[in-house]
């Protein structure tokens, strides 16, 4: 017979020989070219089996699903034959038509062990657009093993839900080309899915129906494909769809009814906690709370998470009593003598854990509750103290998130005024990480932000020039709030002069990042280096003026190199914006507040580019230009 092409050769984006729709037209005479050499690994004659091998190896993806099958075929030798080439590392898993990122990462897949595996297909869920859907429809088709085959599956439809339904048909398509006819019950899940993308609905009951299937068997172990883990992420899939859809009580209900797959820990009671309040089914954290009270009460987050609960459905009387409870776990008197008899270190690892409870508060959004920790471990400890500075730097940090002028230089500039005049101090702090140019440049920045907003552009200038030279971390977006202050022809020369050499001074670390730089610790290109430096560039372009299109293609490559990391999307938001591009800057912020959806910077961004598209759909004038939203 004529040699049959590697689909892994031919396909590789949803179409050509990876369409499962053209597949399903001439699939039976294929289907019974591999059925007959499966049967021939069989063969008495060692020739017949080897061409056999050969020939199933040339048919590769294609001829996987009827492997699979045959892998407890009743003659052993034929299913050990077809274990063994289902484990070989011929097949391969990207072809030319997948796009370079794709390839990339499943370079080499088959050969990887499971952990290994599982980590690329969460860096193929991370890629942007709808590069990766494709190629995590073809694992969940084709992978080995059942539950990689559900975890592709899963980071397939956890995916965001693109915003017009041209894109979700789009999607859909591909999906159901790749999956073609399997049987699989993560290719079910991806039919199913696809069904929803099409028709922009969410099938309720099909699947409810479907997952009480899978309770059943979970609860009767008699799914080993199963775990608990992946049924809870598939039951949020499923709960975040009702919700979306506007079936608020069915989500509920169906959260409500598979709560025990809730690992009773504190990392997974909080990480459902959040998701809950995320999804505003605020009811579930009083219902795991009722179920692991004691595990609950030891554990400040845990009830934080509950009085957040409170606080949103009104009940602030309840929430502060769960604040007050929160705070108790870890008493620190300011009586010097209970002090004492605690021990000094005693008191410090009290501290260390009010200060990790506020970042973990944070990071969940519960931003009231996290400066309360923070004042706390303030209050107690005078300003030399380590631990007070500490507090005092993240809380600083905080505000200055949430774009609270007043309070990011209240807090700071005490500590600021201490470390100018104490050299000791300084270098013991810097140690921490708690460093004075810092901190002086974050003040200085929102002392001109806080002066703009007031009308003084002279003190607004003098401040975030303040910042400009003092700071790295506050050095581009002085620089950007610069540009977007009003000035006389003099002061906008000379901005326009700063940022021409700071674009300049970009694009070269861009370069040199590129062919991997130079001296002893950049001996190699560095993918992060390289990114940041993109990224850099790009944001800073498209806030002020400049090569807009070069600053988009900057940020679509920094994610190439690194994926779908909020900061990266948040620029290249803002880049699609600086081009005219509103509806992709929405969708790309979207997408950085899915990935990182307690940063406020992110929510003002998107806050600000929805009003935009908003407006450009109402009216036929241009959207203005705006200063960034730092």
């Amino acid at each position: 017979m004529n040699a049959v092409p590697c689909l892994a050769q031919t396909g590789g984006n949803g179409s050509g020989d990876f369409s499962g729709a053209q597949m399903a037209d001439r699939d039976a005479p294929v289907r019974q070219t591999i059925a007959q050499l499966i049967e021939k690994l069989g063969h008495p004659n060692y020739v017949s089996r080897e061409r056999a091998k050969a020939a199933l190896q040339r048919y590769g993806l294609e001829a996987l699903d009827q492997l699979q099958q045959a892998s407890d075929h009743p003659d052993n030798q034929i299913a050990m034959s077809v274990r063994r080439l289902i484990a070989s590392r011929s097949i391969r898993w990207s072809g030319p038509l997948d796009p370079e990122p794709v390839r990339k990462t499943l370079t080499g897949y088959g050969s990887l062990a499971i952990n290994d595996r599982q980590s690329r297909i969460e860096r193929l869920a991370d890629l942007p657009d709808e590069m990766a859907t494709a190629a995590l429809a073809r694992l969940a088709r084709f992978e080995t093993d059942p539950r990689l085959s559900l975890f592709a599956a899963i980071a397939l439809m956890e995916q965001p839900t693109p915003m017009n339904q041209t894109t979700q048909r789009k999607r859909a398509k591909t999906i159901l080309d790749t999956i073609g006819q399997s049987d699989r019950v993560a290719s079910q899940w991806l039919r199913l899915h696809a069904s929803d993308l099409a028709d922009n609905q969410f099938a309720r009951q099909r699947w409810m129906d479907l997952l009480a299937v899978h309770r059943r068997q979970l609860d009767r172990h008699a799914d080993h494909q199963l775990d608990s883990d992946l049924l809870l992420r598939f039951v949020r899939v499923l709960s975040a769809g009702a919700a979306q859809q506007g079936h608020v009580e069915d989500a509920l209900r169906l959260a409500t009814a598979n709560l025990d797959l809730v690992s009773p820990v504190p990392n997974e009671l909080t990480d459902a906690c959040t998701w809950a309040l995320e999804h505003d089914l605020d009811s579930l954290v009083f219902e795991l709370h009722r179920m692991h009270p004691s595990l609950f009460d030891k554990d400040p987050v845990l009830l934080y998470g509950v009085a957040e609960a409170h606080t949103k459905l009104g009940n602030d009387s309840l929430a502060e009593k769960f604040a007050a409870a929160a705070l108790d776990t870890n008493p620190i008197p300011t009586d010097e003598s209970e002090r004492g008899e605690l021990g000094a270190q005693e008191v410090k690892t009290r501290a260390a854990r009010h200060i990790k409870v506020a970042t973990d508060l944070r990071d969940r959004g519960f931003f009231r509750w996290a400066e309360r920790e923070f004042r706390f471990v303030i209050d107690r400890f005078e300003i030399e103290a380590i631990e007070g500075a500490m507090a005092r730097k993240l809380l600083g940090e905080m505000h200055s998130d949430l774009f609270q002028h007043a309070q990011v230089i209240d807090v700071l500039e005490p500590l600021i005024q201490r470390l100018a005049i104490d050299g000791e101090l300084k270098q013991r702090m810097d140690v921490r990480d708690i460093s004075l140019v810092d901190m002086r440049a974050l003040a200085a920045y929102h002392r001109g932000l806080l002066a703009k907003e007031r009308g003084d552009s002279q003190a607004a200038r003098a401040a975030f020039e303040v910042a400009f030279q003092e700071g790295y971390r506050q050095r581009i977006d002085a620089l950007i709030a610069m540009y977007h202050l009003d000035g006389d022809d003099e002061y906008r020369r000379s901005v326009r002069q700063l940022l021409a050499r700071e674009t300049l001074g970009h694009e070269r670390k861009i370069a040199d990042a590129d062919r991997g730089g130079q001296g002893r610790f950049m001996l190699r290109k560095n993918d992060d280096l390289l990114a940041q430096a993109l990224n850099d560039y790009a944001w800073l372009v498209s806030n002020t003026t400049g090569d807009f299109d070069k600053a988009l293609r900057c940020s679509q490559r920094s994610i190439e190199l690194m994926g779908q990391r909020a900061t990266l999307m948040d620029t290249l938001a803002r880049c699609h914006f600086a081009v005219g591009e509103l509806d992709a800057a929405v969708q790309w912020q979207r997408r950085a507040v899915s990935a990182q959806p307690h940063f406020p910077p992110l929510k003002r961004q998107l806050d600000e580019f929805e009003s935009a598209l908003k407006a450009s759909q109402t009216t036929d004038s241009p959207s203005p230009e705006s200063p960034a939203t730092p």
